[in-house]
C-alpha cells in the first residue's frame, strides 16, 4: 500500500508560539528543530511537540540552517514504538521571507518531512509557512491550527 501525500500540516497555535520564541531568540541567525507527531489517516500531518536543535552550520548562521544530527538521530530513537515519529523540521528566516531559499532548495534530504519556516524581523514580527518535497522542490503545503 502507497502512503498518502500529506493534504496538510496541523500545527496548533502553542507550536507555532514555541518556534516563534525560538526564531526571535536565535534573532540574527537561523533557529532550527523538529516537528515530532503522526500521520493521520485523512493525509494530514499532525504536529504534537517541537524539539529545539542547536544550528550546526559551519559559518553563515544568518542565512543558513544545519540541525544538529545528533537531536535528530536521539529524537528518532526515544520515538521508536511510541506510533510518533519526526514528520518535519522548522528554520527561520532572519530577516526575510517565509518562503523556501535556493539553498533550502537544494538541500531537501528526505521528501517526507515538512519544512515550516518562519521570517523573523528585528523588531520581532514574525511570518509562518509550510512546505512539502515534490519532484525535487518545495512546494507550498496548507497550515492548519486544528483537524
Amino acid at each position: 500500500m502507497t502512503e498518502r501525500a500529506p493534504q496538510h500540516l496541523l500545527l496548533p497555535d502553542r507550536l507555532r508560539a514555541e518556534i516563534i520564541a525560538h526564531a526571535r531568540e536565535t534573532f540574527p541567525e537561523e533557529c532550527c528543530g523538529l516537528l515530532v507527531g503522526r500521520r493521520a489517516a485523512d493525509g494530514a500531518l499532525v504536529a504534537e511537540n517541537t524539539v529545539r536543535a542547536a544550528n550546526v552550520a559551519a559559518e553563515r548562521r544568518q542565512d543558513r540552517f544545519e540541525l544538529d544530527p545528533a537531536v535528530h538521530l536521539r529524537v528518532q530513537r526515544e520515538l521508536r514504538g511510541s506510533g510518533r515519529e519526526v514528520v518535519g523540521h522548522y528554520h527561520s528566516h532572519p530577516g526575510g521571507r517565509a518562503a523556501p531559499s535556493v539553498v533550502d532548495q537544494a538541500h531537501i534530504h528526505d521528501p517526507n518531512l515538512a519544512w515550516v519556516i518562519v521570517a523573523v524581523t528585528a523588531n520581532g514580527a514574525a511570518e509562518m509557512a509550510a512546505f512539502l518535497p515534490a519532484a525535487g522542490v518545495l512546494r507550498a503545503l496548507p497550515l492548519h491550527e486544528e483537524c
